[in-house]
């Protein structure tokens, strides 16, 4: 009883200390900083600071969604029931789908959750007790400060981990997609000027 209990808090820390690690995985490759600029560049379009925490709770549903579908996808190609499921109805799918599900993704979910909010209450409360002011660019109507930060590092996991993470379990590796579109543009381009 002891050993799973620590096990399971292990496991609940892991996905409380997770954003962290993914934050400085995207600060310090080259892949994340490609991947975070165009996201604040995207939420400094928002007109609002409410859109941004709108924006945030949209992305951590669909990573939430997506990572049940690469889950699923993953559990069905470990059992080799391919065949079997695509046999299904669409009512024996939708009901063989939400067997699949545990209680501990949800679980983790929540907890990633706490985790994202406790790190936007932290910077809030940084901001309050250090007294940082609001500032601004002229490209953006939005009024920037920490927790504002706080929720774009957010919006930036929870895309990396949609994009990156759960479609590439899904099978689809946008990163290979988008370098062979890359490749073929540029080969299309020297055949032109050529």
């Amino acid at each position: 009883m002891k050993d799973s209990f620590e096990q399971e808090i292990t496991t609940y820390l892991h996905y409380l200390v997770k954003p962290f690690i993914a934050i400085q995985e995207i600060l310090l490759t080259p892949k994340g900083i490609a991947f975070a600029i165009p996201t604040f560049a995207g939420i400094s379009l928002l007109s609002t600071q409410k859109l941004a925490f709108f924006f945030l709770i949209i992305a951590y549903l669909i990573d939430f969604i997506t990572g049940i579908i690469a889950s699923f996808m993953e559990r069905i190609a470990e059992e080799k029931k391919e065949q079997e499921v695509e046999s299904f109805t669409w009512k024996e799918k939708v009901v063989y789908f939400f067997d699949n599900i545990s209680s501990d993704q949800m679980k983790r979910s929540i907890v990633k959750g706490i985790g994202y909010s406790l790190f936007i209450l932290c910077s809030y409360g940084i901001q309050f007790i250090f007294k940082i002011k609001p500032f601004s660019f002229s490209f953006s109507n939005l009024v920037w400060d920490l927790p504002l930060l706080a929720v774009g590092g957010a919006i930036v996991i929870e895309l990396w981990s949609i994009l990156l993470e759960n479609f590439k379990r899904m099978g689809f590796d946008i990163i290979k997609i988008a370098l062979g579109m890359f490749t073929k543009v540029k080969e299309v381009k020297k055949e032109i000027t050529e």
